[in-house]
């Protein structure tokens, strides 16, 4: 049967699996089918979804998850772009930079795009071909540009991140497994993938970024943002001081536009909403991916902000300390829940790093939380100290061999004798060894026999002429 995984990104940027289904066939109702028993156990369908150009999915997506943005693919898509072209044209290195640079960027409104790219059917007379009127036709399922006011729109473009899963559980999966040996591997894969995301989380938790500028919102952005996310940001925020320039501020009241160039990506406009204290760009790059733009951190060092605000951090890209209370009730539940059990002393350190953030910078609050924790150190100190003779991990042995440890030991570690083979000279090598290690070593001149070879004069084992050794 067929493994189609459901695969998303966690707050690291990583692979993350909401589910698994088997399939017995790739059909319209094969599909509709898993997409609606998806739907019901994650209890919504997802706002975007990105597979390759299968029309019996396209159409499955269409009748069960009419809400969900449906999105093709571009790598498949351009990978075909050689083929389809005509033989004149195939090897043109020309057409397709030009072609990389009209449909890959996300700056471009869908005007600009329709309009580069009949500039780019023109120019290559490819308006016959029927291959690229066809995928013109379905334009708002691939380019970017009709992608940029859907929020989370620029995680995904290509279908990378679940070509790498499939990759991952091709490591535990086997097409001659039965259905109880596949339920047992697949759990295992899962629980892998718990682990690494525990274990990157601890390392995100304990581990401060470089940072590359001075400037504050940097520093305050690393305190936010996973180590992953923060190298984009940190991007965003050294191009804001090298790359990018603010050149023109107009008034409409008590809003605003600041005019700011970039000098990669052209001139963009940041919009400043006095009523609802916010800033847009017009790269859109918020909406697409949750992040600040460039331009944006241009604004905010004009006005003189040190930290980002609130409005803009999204808690998807956050560190677990950082995530708001709503969020972190999650992590921080009773100890029996589910969800806690699975973070074991994540959730210690999640409340250890919360209950610092509140004494931080006050001394006398920080000298009773030090008390505090000495404290109740020693008094777990005393808890788990084991009782003579009587301590768990005793009992546990005792259990575990069916018999209790002795008073005096009977049987005694034995004295050290040598071996066969443990003398100075070592152990003996074969005459294949031999020979492997004579053909490493460099040939030389022996001057009774006159041949290149690995012995000389003195122990020439043969006349002139003979064979060499």
């Amino acid at each position: 049967m067929i493994f189609a995984p459901f695969t998303g990104k966690d707050n690291h940027g990583r692979c993350v699996s909401f589910g698994a289904a088997l399939m017995f066939r790739e059909d319209e109702n094969a599909y509709a089918w898993v997409l609606e028993r998806f739907k019901e156990c994650m209890g919504s369908a997802p706002t975007m979804l990105i597979t390759d150009q299968d029309p019996a999915l396209r159409k499955a997506v269409a009748s069960v998850w009419p809400d969900t943005k449906h999105r093709f693919c571009m790598w498949h898509i351009t990978m075909k772009v050689k083929e389809k072209l005509p033989n004149s044209l195939m090897d043109n290195s020309d057409l397709r930079a030009k072609l990389d640079n009209i449909i890959w960027t996300d700056n471009d409104e869908p005007t600009v795009f329709e309009e580069k790219w009949r500039d780019f059917i023109e120019e290559y007379e490819l308006s016959e071909n029927r291959w690229f009127n066809d995928m013109y036709e379905d334009r708002a399922l691939w380019i970017p540009a009709y992608f940029r006011d859907i929020r989370m729109s620029g995680l995904f473009r290509t279908t990378s991140l679940s070509e790498s899963e499939n990759s991952f559980f091709r490591q535990y999966l086997n097409k001659n497994s039965d259905l109880l040996m596949l339920y047992m591997n697949f759990n295992s894969a899962m629980d892998y993938q718990r682990h690494t995301y525990h274990k990157v989380t601890y390392d995100d938790e304990t581990c401060a970024p470089v940072l590359k500028t001075n400037v504050a919102l940097e520093t305050h952005a690393s305190t936010l943002y996973t180590s992953t996310v923060f190298k984009d940001v940190q991007d965003e925020i050294e191009a804001s001081k090298d790359t990018c320039m603010m050149f023109g501020v107009s008034y409409n009241g008590e809003d605003c536009t600041y005019s700011v160039d970039d000098l990669h990506d052209g001139k963009f406009k940041v919009v400043y909403e006095a009523g609802e204290d916010y800033l847009s760009c017009s790269c859109k790059l918020f909406i697409r991916k949750g992040l600040l733009c460039r331009h944006i951190f241009v604004v905010l060092r004009y006005r003189k902000a040190s930290k980002i605000p609130e409005k803009y951090i999204l808690p998807r890209w956050c560190k677990l300390s950082r995530l708001s209370p709503q969020y972190a009730a999650l992590y921080l539940a009773e100890p029996s829940s589910q969800i806690n059990s699975t973070f074991g002393n994540q959730r210690l350190f999640v409340l250890l790093t919360e209950t610092l953030g509140y004494v931080n910078g006050n001394e006398e609050l920080t000298n009773r939380l030090f008390l505090k924790l000495t404290e109740v150190r020693d008094e777990f100190k005393e808890l788990c100290r084991p009782d003579q003779g009587s301590s768990s991990q005793l009992n546990n042995f005792e259990q575990f061999y069916g018999s209790s440890i002795p008073e005096v030991p009977s049987v005694l570690p034995p004295l050290a004798s040598k071996t066969k083979g443990s003398g100075a000279g070592g152990r003996r090598k074969s005459h294949a060894e031999k020979a492997m290690l004579l053909a490493q070593k460099p040939l030389r001149l022996c001057r009774k026999c006159n041949r290149k070879c690995h012995h000389d004069s003195r122990n020439c084992p043969g006349k002139d002429g003979d064979v060499d050794v």
